[in-house]
């Protein structure tokens, strides 16, 4: 029953990815074509350190809410008093510091945005805490109507608005308009408001779990965006959208599905949290579903990166190709992180999160500043060694904490990578004897699909026969 409710649970997820990413590529793509590059790279800047802040205003409360097993309205009023008090707090810090940050950047006009999209951190502390709330009741398709409807909604603002001339402006606006649109259709989904309550012990409760998860996203998002930040500083803004927009379509096609995983796989994980096998056996098929789906789309967008550059965001966006390509190949190896982290927290051991990432952060840290002074090839290419050393360090808790052994891991993603390969190899040859981009990709599209289906059925993929199996009975294998 578990099993099923987590593949139910990620394909509404997937949908809500899909059709979130699908209209945010459609919108993106339109944008780029209307906004400089240069306005591309100032926005990346600012929103990196509001990320930064809204991981602190969650303060890992959410994840704390849903693995709680008793939860009652006092203490989801605790949490949301709390965290829009954080939230009040951290606005004004940014409001002070943002001449400062605007000086050491050189961009007179970082100031203003920044002031503009603070007002985005009280939103989010209300966003997370009824994301919470509906992860815990397991309604995912909830979130694929809050998505896709702020999605439309602030899209057709942000591509009117840079029609008319409005240039950095149209992004700034968007994204404000998202989070309101985003708080008002989770609100009136939920249904829930807070009581006027407020109490220091059950917030300590909460915080003993949730505070580990806090350092953990706070030094996964630093990391994450660092990058942004030193190349923001040591390069110019042009050269720092074509990194940002580089990785952006990979990582979408990975978020996709890695959230939608995620979002299913940690509350149900969390009600089985007491049966290490039964947690054992989700993490082993999902890493299996997860990358069969992964592991073709990343090959795929590898082989085609230079024609889909020029086909959806014309010819000034090319110099992201290199980057592109270098993390389609570092992410195939996310999806057994993703199904080792989320059963780690789902046990409750949110300590062991923590001794997990701190360390390989600091490494991802040291390569960062090495690398750096060599070129922003090499800035891509040190990802793919912190992403291997992540992988390591998740496996050998998943081993010792869920008994996932190296082997089994390896085993369960890397099959689905080399059948992509596999098929890489066969779309990028069929490849060659096209000269029209449009007619070659169209082709290499087809043929990739048929080819992989086709080795699925031959190797009698797991993977294939679970999602197969999803699609004809509606969802109900047990996986």
């Amino acid at each position: 029953m578990a099993n099923s409710l987590i593949i139910k649970g990620a394909f509404w997820n997937i949908f809500e990815r899909i059709g979130t990413q699908t209209i945010s590529i459609i919108f993106t793509i339109i944008l780029a074509r209307l906004i400089s590059v240069e306005d591309y790279g100032i926005v990346a800047i600012t929103t990196v350190i509001i990320t930064v802040f809204s991981v602190i205003v969650d303060g890992g409360f959410g994840a704390a809410v849903i693995q709680r097993k008793d939860i009652d309205d006092r203490d989801l009023s605790t949490v949301y008093y709390f965290n829009i008090g954080i939230s009040m707090i951290l606005l004004v810090c940014i409001v002070m510091s943002s001449k400062i940050i605007s000086e050491f950047y050189g961009v007179p006009i970082l100031s203003t945005i920044i002031n503009i999209l603070a007002i985005k951190l009280p939103i989010s502390a209300m966003i997370s805490l009824h994301q919470a709330i509906l992860m815990r009741k397991l309604q995912f398709n909830k979130f694929f109507y809050t998505s896709v409807t702020s999605m439309l909604v602030t899209g057709i603002i942000g591509i009117s608005l840079a029609y008319f001339g409005y240039g950095i402006w149209a992004l700034v606006i968007q994204d404000i308009m998202n989070a309101l649109v985003t708080f008002l259709i989770l609100n009136y989904f939920t249904k829930w408001y807070p009581k006027i309550y407020f109490s220091i012990e059950r917030l300590r409760s909460l915080f003993g779990f949730g505070s580990k998860l806090l350092i953990q996203s706070l030094l996964n998002v630093l990391f994450s965006n660092i990058r942004t930040l030193l190349i923001g500083k040591y390069y110019s803004a042009q050269d720092l959208a074509l990194y940002n927009k580089g990785i952006q379509y990979p990582n979408l096609i990975v978020s996709n599905i890695d959230t939608a995983i995620s979002r299913a796989l940690f509350p149900i994980m969390s009600k089985s949290q007491n049966e290490i096998s039964k947690i054992k056996e989700m993490a082993s098929k999902v890493t299996r579903v997860s990358s069969y789906f992964l592991a073709p789309l990343l090959i795929g967008l590898f082989i085609i990166a230079e024609e889909f550059t020029q086909i959806l965001l014309t010819e000034k966006w090319l110099g992201m190709v290199p980057y592109l390509r270098i993390i389609c190949v570092c992410l195939l190896i996310r999806a057994p992180q993703t199904a080792l982290l989320q059963s780690i927290k789902s046990i409750g051991r949110s300590d062991v999160v923590l001794k997990m990432d701190v360390p390989v952060r600091i490494f991802g840290l040291l390569m960062l500043f090495i690398s750096i002074k060599f070129g922003m090839l090499y800035i891509a290419l040190s990802e793919i060694v912190v992403e291997s050393i992540v992988l390591l360090v998740y496996m050998y808790y998943g081993k010792k904490l869920i008994e996932y052994g190296y082997l089994e891991v390896i085993k369960d993603f890397m099959i689905n990578n080399i059948l992509a390969i596999i098929m890489g190899i066969i779309v990028y040859f069929v490849g060659i004897k096209f000269y029209n981009m449009y007619y070659k990709v169209l082709i290499q599209i087809i043929i990739g699909l048929l080819v992989y289906i086709l080795l699925s059925k031959l190797t009698q993929n797991e993977g294939y026969k679970i999602i197969k199996s999803i699609l004809i009975k509606g969802g109900k294998h047990d996986i």
